[in-house]
């Protein structure tokens, strides 16, 4: 494709999901001999590089501009970072604004987006919680690939009495707006919500548990408590390590308690996430 096509359609192929990592690294290379060196991007040149900024290397990522918290807002929009991707660039970005990460205020904490799970874990640790918490209603929203440690410092922060406080004193209302950050939650911190606060947590929240966490912190009876979606949204990591106690109880609550009949008269929950058995269930249940 001649360079003047590929600029008139940069817009459409950098914001298509379908393209392959391999796709999405030609197009890149595309890019470049347009643009030039990616140190000498410019944010709106960033912008229209789209889903393919995520194939820049490290080196790529260290070198540019990003002292611009407007420019790091692009990056941190988009999903599909490694965790050395994401080190480097918000190493870039405290490097080059001159501050560590004590310094970030709820729009740099906001513009990170995706991109926070390339903060350390000490600095996390140093971060502000007064603007974590308040940057915590756009953060909670997003899927993040944090680690663990990462995901139990953040949520330490929001525990600290100049953000939420403990979070056995949260009402509803504190676990939906920090969403998937409820998920570094310590276990004594969740093993002890009542069913009002389990309700609260955001499905994203759920399925952000670490699998061996879920199976330590909710008791049969919590189990029972969640929501359809909630129940739902429990992966297949987490539910292949329950007891049998905990799946029946998973399933009773994302199919609200329906049973049905298997093949012997007995009536079973609805496993979750398993059409096939589901189907299999189902027409077992009309022919019996």
């Amino acid at each position: 494709m001649a360079p003047a096509h590929f600029e008139g359609c940069l817009e459409l192929i950098s914001q298509d999901p379908a393209l392959s990592p391999s796709q999405r690294r030609a197009a890149l290379l595309k890019a470049k001999q347009l643009f030039g060196n990616p140190r000498v991007l410019r944010p709106v040149q960033t912008l229209q590089l789209g889903l393919l900024a995520t194939q820049l290397s490290e080196r790529e990522l260290q070198d540019m501009e990003l002292a611009d918290w407007g420019a790091l807002s692009t990056l941190g929009a988009l999903q599909g970072w490694t965790a050395k991707q994401m080190r480097a660039a918000v190493s870039s970005f405290l490097r080059q604004r001159g501050g560590g990460a004590q310094g970030l205020g709820l729009p740099e904490l906001a513009a990170l987006g995706h991109l926070l799970c390339g903060l350390r874990e000490d600095e996390i640790q140093m971060l502000d919680s007064w603007e974590l918490s308040q940057a915590a209603p756009f953060l909670g929203s997003l899927k993040h690939s944090c680690s663990e440690g990462q995901m139990e410092a953040l949520a330490a922060r929001l525990t600290s009495s100049s953000a939420f406080g403990p979070a056995n004193s949260w009402g509803p209302e504190i676990f939906t707006e920090i969403g998937t950050l409820a998920a570094g939650l310590q276990d004594i911190e969740l093993s002890s919500l009542v069913p009002e606060q389990i309700r609260a947590l955001t499905p994203l929240a759920i399925a952000g548990i670490p699998a061996p966490k879920f199976l330590v912190v909710f008791r049969s009876a919590q189990l029972l408590a969640l929501t359809s979606a909630q129940a739902a949204a429990v992966t297949p990591e987490q539910y292949e390590l329950l007891s049998a106690e905990q799946r029946q109880a998973v399933a009773s609550a994302q199919y609200e308690g329906e049973l049905v009949p298997d093949a012997r008269g007995r009536n079973v929950a609805w496993p979750p996430s398993d059409p096939a058995l589901v189907l299999v269930l189902s027409l077992l249940s009309h022919l019996l």
